[in-house]
């Protein structure tokens, strides 16, 4: 099996109102595959019929080889989820809360270890929940979800609310998992910025209907983001940033693109071109990649140019 999501002809109506029309998504097996879109433009129902929490009114859903329609438990057997705020019981501790989840999945108490270990909550272990930070509470909702060693995992916006360090932990966490565990990870996300760090895979979708999907790097190949740079001397500026590290290409005759660089990095890059006495004009920052990709096929979708 090379797909752990397939969706063929999918349509959702709820009464008179179609949420999704006649969609076909497929996840590969131990991709991170995330799920964009707007508000309102189907997300969450795609989600629910991944999760067997509602059925497609048309079309087929199948979930790690099985059809959601007919055989939902032996996907759900291997499905780990986490589609709204984590509900934690505050008095417990992380162990005694995850021994919860030992219990209702018959796993050994061993599982606990090894989940509290993968999100670095081992020295917490024995903190009541309610002393735990936001991002610590996420990290131990992700744990619950990783009990069994699901080969699916279904996450619904999981750095939403999260502080920058918080985003990063859950970040490096996800990034490890289809390596370390083979589980495939598709989650629905709003930050376009973090999405660029994590996915390997992504599809859009926006009026209940997928406007794109494939690889994160075929975006990559034709969008390009970073520092946009007027310089008084190209050959100079060129041959310090690199010398420096710095991914640079001849944008014209008189500017640079200094790739993947945002708004906290551009200090240091002034700074020594400042040093080498090397005169510039002008700085742009251009939209990240996945922004301006986004912002362009969603106009694209409603008829702008």
């Amino acid at each position: 099996m090379t797909t752990a999501i397939r969706l063929h002809n999918v349509s959702k109506n709820f009464g008179a109102h179609t949420v999704l029309k006649d969609i076909n998504l497929t996840v590969p097996k131990n991709s991170l595959f995330a799920f964009l879109g707007n508000n309102g433009q189907g997300k969450s129902t795609t989600i629910r019929l991944i999760t067997g929490l509602c059925h497609a009114t048309s079309g087929k859903v199948v979930v790690l080889g099985h059809d959601m329609q007919k055989n939902p438990i032996a996907a759900l057997q291997n499905m780990g989820c986490l589609v709204d705020s984590p509900s934690l019981y505050g008095h417990m501790t992380a162990f005694n809360f995850l021994k919860i989840g030992c219990l209702l999945k018959k796993l050994p108490y061993q599982e606990i270890d090894r989940v509290i270990e993968m999100v670095s909550l081992h020295c917490e272990r024995n903190l009541k929940i309610s002393h735990y930070s936001l991002g610590m509470k996420q990290r131990l909702a992700l744990a619950h979800a990783l009990l069994g060693n699901p080969k699916l995992l279904i996450l619904d916006e999981p750095t939403n609310g999260l502080d920058p360090e918080g985003i990063k932990e859950i970040r490096e966490l996800l990034v490890s998992l289809p390596e370390r565990t083979g589980c495939t990870v598709f989650f629905s996300s709003h930050q376009l910025e973090e999405v660029e760090k994590t996915a390997t895979h992504l599809a859009l979708l926006s009026q209940g209907e997928i406007l794109f999907q494939g690889t994160l790097e075929s975006i990559r190949a034709t969008h390009r983001c970073g520092l946009l740079l007027e310089v008084a001397d190209n050959e100079a500026a060129l041959t310090l940033l690199t010398n420096h590290g710095y991914k640079v290409f001849q944008h014209n005759e008189n500017k640079l693109l200094i790739e993947g660089i945002y708004r906290q990095d551009t200090p240091p890059i002034y700074r020594l071109l400042v040093e080498a006495n090397i005169d510039f004009y002008q700085s742009t920052l251009q939209q990240p990649k996945l922004e301006q990709w986004f912002s362009q096929q969603i106009q694209l979708s409603r008829g702008g140019v």
